[in-house]
């Protein structure tokens, strides 16, 4: 089975796309309602919440997880490759540790001192 399967039969973040788009759609409903006192234009505003929502956080949360594993995958291959250990250590830094402005000068001051 290979990765592509996987990711088809269980699709990331289509649940919590999910959840986001029915609780908004369940909040802009309800205000609405409360709002109008119609029904049909709360729940016509409920359904198009649910759906704009829905599909927009399942397109930001699939586009963050593609990312992700991208980045997994490009440091994989260059972790296994032992003449790239530089590199690694590299990429290492950029992606996955982010240091404070403040913690680069005081690294650079204490060089000078010595």
């Amino acid at each position: 089975m290979t990765s592509s399967n996987v990711v088809l039969e269980n699709p990331p973040c289509f649940r919590s796309g999910l959840m986001w788009g029915i609780s908004i759609g369940a909040i802009i409903g309800a205000h609405r309602y409360r709002i109008t006192k119609r029904i049909r234009t709360s729940c016509d505003g409920a359904i198009l919440a649910f759906g704009l929502v829905g599909i927009s956080s399942w397109l930001f949360c699939s586009a963050v997880y593609r990312t992700r594993a991208r980045q997994i995958r490009e440091f994989m291959e260059i972790m296994n490759h032992p003449e790239r250990k530089v590199e690694a250590e590299q990429f290492w830094r950029s992606r996955v540790h982010h240091t404070r402005p403040s913690d680069d000068e005081a690294a650079v001051e204490s060089q000078k001192l010595e």
